[in-house]
């Protein structure tokens, strides 16, 4: 089984991000999944861990025995971090109760705004790279926040748990650049450094 037959996957902007290319973001962490076995990915700042969501999410998620990926929009786009980034030297697995120091050979740079404290991540085991703008053929349906699937046109911020569906929206246009693996249990939380 490939991605290209997944039943359910995140769909996840990305771009520059912390001061860092696409491109370099994409080689620094292919080889973090490399040496390390697997990698922190971050995406979203929030003022406290969003355990309801990651809850939906991982609800789906268990429904299903196939490998989970995180499908990358192709990188293009403005850095939206406004400090420039700092490294996270802390992360929680979700559902789990202790943070964990990240190992060494894992950078997870982050842009935190204001008074955000913690950010989401994908536990990321191998990072597959695809020919830019590769455009996926398939239709899908996204989760929404309240825990309903809606086959309207993807939001364009914000990752989405989506899944094939003949009669939803087509992924966007401008295709995907990567593809992540994930490993159980696929999402974690970052702290902000004090």
């Amino acid at each position: 089984m490939t991605y290209l037959d997944f039943e359910m996957a995140f769909w996840h902007p990305f771009g520059p991000h912390s001061g860092e290319s696409a491109e370099g973001i994409l080689d620094r962490k292919a080889t973090e999944a490399a040496s390390n076995g697997w990698t922190l990915w971050s995406f979203g700042s929030l003022p406290r861990p969003c355990k309801p969501l990651f809850d939906k999410w991982c609800h789906e998620l268990s429904k299903t025995t196939s490998d989970i990926y995180a499908f990358c929009s192709n990188g293009s786009g403005v850095d939206p971090s406004r400090d420039g980034g700092v490294c996270c030297s802390r992360w929680k697995p979700h559902g789990k109760a202790d943070w964990r120091h990240i190992p060494d050979g894992v950078q997870v740079p982050h842009g935190f705004n204001g008074n955000q404290q913690y950010a989401c991540a994908f536990l990321v085991s191998d990072v597959i790279r695809v020919d830019p703008g590769k455009r996926l053929p398939v239709h899908v349906e996204w989760l929404d926040k309240n825990g309903r699937w809606r086959r309207e046109k993807l939001p364009t911020r914000g990752e989405k748990l989506v899944r094939p569906c003949s009669s939803g929206a087509a992924l966007p246009k401008k295709g995907i650049c990567a593809v992540l693996k994930l490993k159980p249990p696929y999402l974690a939380y970052l702290e902000r450094p004090r």
